[in-house]
């Protein structure tokens, strides 16, 4: 297994990235899509996600066997006062890789690199009572509150959002 931050998402990366979102979409997971979501939407937002990478909108990777199985994205703040703080965004694991402790690698090279960018306030928000949110706590995140009727589910009923905090 290989995380590696990326500065381009290739064709080849959005075809497997986009495997990955249909996956979650797919599994129920509240990540910004209703259905009906196709492959080709999938790799319609990875497309837009690669236009948005620069120094401010970062995207790592995790690799096995020459194959994306998790993604991850971090948001750094374009306020001058909002320098030290970053977003966490779409953390991904392939469904069939799930309970090997990828997320958790994945966020600590996360956690690491924005540390070296200077960031000491992590942000993020997700489904309340999801794996996800019991993910943030094991790692160490601090739930702030939660939002009932935030966001939909993929299926259009609307579901509670937790948001999360991390000094870092």
């Amino acid at each position: 297994m290989e995380i590696r931050q990326i500065s381009e998402i290739t064709s080849a990366h959005a075809q497997q990235l986009a495997k990955i979102l249909l996956d979650a979409v797919n599994d129920g997971a509240s990540v910004g899509f209703l259905k009906p979501f196709s492959l080709a939407d999938a790799a319609s937002y990875w497309l837009k996600v690669n236009l948005a990478l620069n120094d401010k909108h970062r995207l790592w990777i995790v690799l096995e066997n020459d194959l994306i199985i998790a993604t991850v994205q971090l948001i750094l703040s374009s306020s001058i006062n909002a320098w030290h703080r970053a977003e966490v965004v779409k953390l991904l694991v392939a469904s069939d890789c799930r309970g090997r402790q990828i997320s958790s690698k994945l966020m600590a090279e996360l956690e690491k690199i924005a540390c070296e960018l200077g960031v000491s306030l992590l942000l993020l928000d997700t489904q309340s009572g999801s794996t996800a949110e019991h993910i943030y706590i094991h790692l160490g995140w601090q739930k702030v509150g939660e939002i009932p009727n935030y966001a939909k589910l993929p299926s259009g009923v609307l579901a509670a959002t937790s948001y999360f905090y991390k000094l870092v």
